[in-house]
């Protein structure tokens, strides 16, 4: 297979594992992300604690979000841009949040690694833009 080939099945690879997560996610219980999340996940998070690192921790601040919601949730990658090379591949997105009639947007890098045949999440670094209020003027 050529190098291409194999970066072309890579991302494929990659968007159906994201797919997956998705819809894991949506059951909102974490105990179906964690297959996800390689053991020691590297975690910048809009979350309390916002840095942290291990699979079990991030899923238990999933959880804790998960129980405060009311009714169903959704997650979409909107705008991803994808870049796969060899055993790593990295995603930058817009992520939507939709929760009821909430639609919320957060700033989605992730880092996956390729393990044996499987592709999982390494790092995930979310934010939100700062309140317009908060920027300081540009000067020039």
């Amino acid at each position: 297979m050529t190098r291409l080939n194999e970066a072309v099945q890579s991302a494929q690879q990659i968007e159906a594992v994201l797919k997956a997560w998705a819809k894991a996610a949506a059951t909102k219980d974490a105990r179906n992300m964690r297959p996800f999340y390689a053991d020691d996940v590297v975690v910048f998070d809009i979350f309390p604690p916002l840095a942290h690192q291990g699979a079990e921790g991030h899923c238990a601040v999933w959880q804790g979000w998960f129980d405060k919601l009311d009714g169903p949730i959704s997650f979409e990658l909107e705008n991803a841009v994808m870049q796969v090379n060899g055993d790593l591949g990295t995603v930058f997105c817009v992520t939507r949040i939709n929760t009821g009639q909430t639609h919320d947007l957060v700033r989605t890098t992730l880092v996956l690694s390729k393990t044996d045949e499987d592709w999982l999440i390494s790092h995930v670094h979310t934010s939100v833009p700062l309140p317009v209020e908060l920027v300081p003027p540009v000067t020039h």
